[in-house]
């Protein structure tokens, strides 16, 4: 049967276990990887968030001008469809916008403490 070494030379700093980091510190190269992989994916988790934010911004803008022209045309061919969209796009983007960004309090969220 192989035994251990116990000569502190052949240690590699993981208990001779496979797998187990928790007691080696990173080098300067593998540190900043995983910087660098952190930034990256927080600056395009931003970016996506205000392309996103930006993008329901002008179907609530498109919606509610299709909303209007709808009221302004309700008697000519075609007007309640107008509305009819334009209310869809303008509601929509409106509660997505809501949802996501949370611009209300949540029902669900408020604290019982306090209450009876």
């Amino acid at each position: 049967m192989d035994e251990p070494s116990t000569d502190p030379s052949d240690s590699d700093g993981r208990d001779g276990r496979p797998g187990d980091d928790a007691g080696r510190s990173l080098t300067g190269d593998e540190q900043y990887a995983v910087v660098r992989r952190a930034v990256e994916d927080a600056l395009w988790s931003v970016l996506g968030t205000a392309v996103y934010a930006v993008f329901l911004a002008v179907l609530f803008v498109v919606g509610l001008s299709m909303l209007a022209g709808g009221l302004f045309a309700a008697d000519q061919p075609g007007g309640l469809t107008l509305l009819l969209v334009g209310v869809v796009l303008f509601g929509g983007a409106g509660l997505e916008l809501v949802r996501t960004f949370g611009l209300f309090p949540s029902v669900r969220r408020r604290s019982t403490t306090g209450q009876e």
